[in-house]
Parts: structure tokens; C-alpha cells; sequence
């Protein structure tokens, strides 16, 4: 469905109407979602023209909502909600951690604030600790960029130390 929203944003001239947003889902088809299109075509077309029953295929709206009714798993969400409370950084970047929060984050739909708290609980204890004393902005994207700043110089600083021990040029007595 995200490919599809794309379209619609990418071709949104074409995609101007309601009917044409369903004809072009539906064309997308196949098996069940077929099926249950076809269903609904042929119901609504025993209609008559006079009636003031609600058509899913005159409202883009209540014809995503009744397929999302149909289709989508209900678990999905509380799945999701189970693997960011247990989502760790570990030993991969903070960026990679991040994009797999973000993921997770954007089925679970909490608010900003939660998001953050969970980002910074998910941290690694290498990072957790240099930002002690470091002021949190106020945005998820903006923690991300911040954390990410953060462990490059801990990386960078990390680098040269092991490469830069003094050894002093006169041989030891």
C-alpha cells in the first residue's frame, strides 16, 4: 500500500478523484482482494440510484477503511509495540538502530516524547553514558541526529587515542 500512496502523491493529476484512486488500487488485485472487490462491485451496482445506503466505491476513505477491516492482521500493532520495548542498540551503529526504531515507532504510533524515552532506554551504555550531562532537544529526528554526532566523536576520539600513544624517542635506561 505504501507503493501506492506513492503513486498517488507522485501522480496526484491522474489520481484526482476517489474512483480513480479505487480502480487503480483494485487493478492490484488478486485471490481474496479480488474476490471480496468484485463482491462489493457487484452489490453496489444492485443498488438502486435513489438509495441513500453508503458506497465504498464512491469514498476513497471508507473503501481503505473497509479493506484495512478485511485485511489487515490486528496483531500487527501490538507486535510491533512488544519488539520496540525490546529493541537494543547492541553492537550495530546508532544509526542502524535507529532506523529499526523508527520502523517500529511509526506502526506503534505513540507520541513524541515516548519515542524518545524508548530511543534512549534502547541505547547502547557506551553512548547512554556521554549523554548524561548533554540537554535533550524535543524531537525524535532531531535526539537521532544528535546521538549519532555523539557517537561518531566517541568513535573519532576512540581512533586516534589507540593510534597516538606517546612513546618518547630515547630509548629507556
Amino acid at each position: 500500500m505504501a507503493q501506492i500512496r506513492r503513486q498517488f502523491w507522485a501522480k496526484s493529476d491522474a489520481f484526482s478523484t476517489d474512483k480513480k484512486k479505487i480502480a487503480y488500487i483494485s487493478a492490484h488485485f488478486t485471490g481474496h482482494a479480488s474476490t471480496w472487490f468484485d463482491d462489493i462491485l457487484e452489490s453496489e451496482a444492485k443498488l438502486p440510484v435513489t438509495s441513500t445506503e453508503p458506497k465504498l466505491l464512491e469514498s476513497y476513505e471508507a473503501f481503505m477503511e473497509s479493506f484495512k477491516l478485511r485485511f489487515s492482521d490486528p496483531g500487527h500493532q501490538s507486535r510491533a509495540i512488544q519488539q520496540l520495548h525490546e529493541l537494543k542498540q547492541g553492537i550495530q551503529s546508532v544509526m542502524a538502530y535507529a532506523v529499526d526504531f523508527r520502523n517500529l515507532a511509526r506502526i506503534c504510533d505513540f507520541g513524541e516524547a515516548a519515542n524518545i524515552d524508548m530511543f534512549r532506554r534502547g541505547l547502547s551504555t557506551r553512548i547512554t553514558r556521554h549523554l548524561i550531562a548533554t540537554k535533550m532537544p524535543s524531537k525524535l529526528d532531531e535526539v537521532i541526529t544528535l546521538v549519532v554526532e555523539l557517537e561518531n566523536t566517541v568513535n573519532s576520539n576512540l581512533s586516534y587515542m589507540n593510534k597516538s600513544e606517546y612513546r618518547s624517542p630515547y630509548p629507556a635506561a
